[in-house]
């Protein structure tokens, strides 16, 4: 797609990709099956895509920001576990899956120092996607007691 070569936030804008595309791929259908077989295949095509690619960048460059399918795989990742299917729970998913991602708090940025240079790459983007997909549960679980507790009362 090129998105990659975008010069500000190439990262957001792969994991912005990701997100339209898996949406126009998903269209029609609410099954956390197929979100989950298109995120698995799609995490293995990035880690086959950046093995590919690293004779082609500089040592120097951990993670190329031309490359961002690890992001949309990861963002894929994040999608096929909503605990909602509407669009301010996907916008949540992806600021969450950004924030994980680019501050890399919780092991996130030891996991992104792995030497075999493709697997720590992607399995960097594939922690933050399982913090943002526990984050946003948790968070909608919250919500949903406080819900409950004032229908009660």
């Amino acid at each position: 797609m090129g998105v990659g070569y975008i010069k500000v936030a190439p990262g957001s804008f792969g994991s912005l990709a990701g997100l339209l595309v898996f949406e126009i791929i998903n269209a029609g259908y609410s099954s956390c099956y197929k979100g989950l077989l298109l995120s698995s295949l799609l995490v293995c095509f990035a880690f086959l895509v950046v093995s590919l690619a690293r004779p082609y960048f500089p040592p120097s460059e951990k993670d190329p920001p031309q490359i961002v399918i690890d992001e949309a795989a990861a963002m894929w990742l994040v999608l096929s576990f909503l605990p909602l299917n509407t669009w301010v729970v996907k916008s949540a998913a992806f600021g969450l899956f950004r924030f994980f991602d680019v501050l890399k708090p919780l092991g996130i940025k030891r996991v992104e120092k792995i030497p075999q240079y493709a697997l720590g790459i992607i399995l960097d983007d594939i922690l933050a996607a399982l913090y943002a997909i526990v984050t946003l549960n948790l968070i909608a679980g919250v919500v949903h007691l406080i819900i409950a507790r004032r229908m009660v009362f």
